[in-house]
């Protein structure tokens, strides 16, 4: 997660290719879902959002195994994490004083 916040810019058009080569709709339900809690960064148009929730199964996943405070995003049926940044900031130490 940290290394995807420091990918400057995606293109659409090859990501919906790789997605769709992969034919997997757990991927698209995936990938929609991480990369939407970004897009401030990326800036991804609602027709890429679109298309991965046409291509989302109809089934409820978990985005991990590890599912401790997770909550249920019923745009994407993913059972996920309220805050991504409890997935990025995971083993990381703040020295810092509170």
């Amino acid at each position: 997660m940290r290394c995807l916040m420091l990918v400057p810019s995606v293109s659409e058009e090859k990501l919906l290719l790789a997605l769709e080569n992969y034919q997997n709709g757990f991927l698209y339900q995936k990938v929609g879902f991480l990369l939407e809690q970004f897009n401030d960064s990326f800036g991804l148009s609602d027709s890429f959002f679109a298309i991965c929730r046409k291509h989302t199964p109809k089934a409820d996943r978990y985005l991990s195994k590890e599912g401790s405070n997770y909550i249920y995003h019923p745009e994407w049926r993913v059972i996920g994490p309220k805050n991504i940044n409890n997935i990025i900031d995971k083993g990381v130490f703040n020295y810092e004083p509170i």
